[in-house]
């Protein structure tokens, strides 16, 4: 079973706008100058910076990312990704999801994407997280890498509770708005004065 698991965590928490650091385990150089990894993890001041300090890799890194398009969501040419890749010292490898039971068939094979960038039920995640071991405990990695997520937890207990599996870690994060209504038609004035 291949889990690429360190430098993944951290594409997670910043795209998230969240995170600064995480730790990575390289296997070989590749022909543009990136590093693949490996799922044997090594300290983390061995190719990331200091929390909180960008670029995250000392060296470039290649991280496969599953994405889910949710509607009106590009990846080519997409700008977010674009300054995060340039930003972070991190390119992603992405795969995009064509069909809902895509992501089922990724993890029953074995061959899991660093990142998903999905929404998983509590059941799944209660699921692949302490029953299966897909996905890995964050809370170690928040705690000495992820100052905003770290703040977050701290500060917000329904974003805590959220976030916590049902054997009291975190393997995932919750989308997080400060707005209060997400909605675009509950935040289009067009909308409401159309009426």
């Amino acid at each position: 079973m291949k889990k690429r698991i360190a430098l993944s965590l951290v594409v997670i928490f910043l795209l998230v706008s969240f995170l600064t650091a995480c730790r990575v385990s390289p296997i070989e150089k590749e022909g543009d100058g990136t590093k693949q990894l490996d799922s044997q993890p090594l300290s983390g001041s061995d190719l990331v910076t200091p929390a909180g300090q960008f670029p995250i890799a000392k060296e470039k890194v290649k991280l496969s990312a599953y994405f889910v398009l949710w509607d009106g969501l590009a990846i080519e040419g997409n700008k977010v990704i674009e300054n995060f890749e340039k930003k972070t010292n991190i390119d992603l490898d992405i795969i995009k999801e064509t069909d809902p039971e895509m992501r089922t068939l990724l993890i029953s094979s074995g061959d899991y994407p660093d990142i998903f960038f999905a929404t998983f039920t509590d059941l799944e995640v209660a699921n692949y997280g302490p029953k299966q071991k897909v996905f890995i405990p964050l809370d170690d990695l928040i705690e000495k890498y992820s100052i905003e997520v770290k703040a977050k937890l701290e500060k917000d207990s329904h974003y805590r509770i959220s976030a916590t599996s049902t054997d009291g870690k975190i393997y995932g994060l919750p989308r997080w708005r400060e707005e209060v209504f997400s909605h675009p038609m509950a935040r289009s004035k067009f909308w409401i004065n159309t009426y």
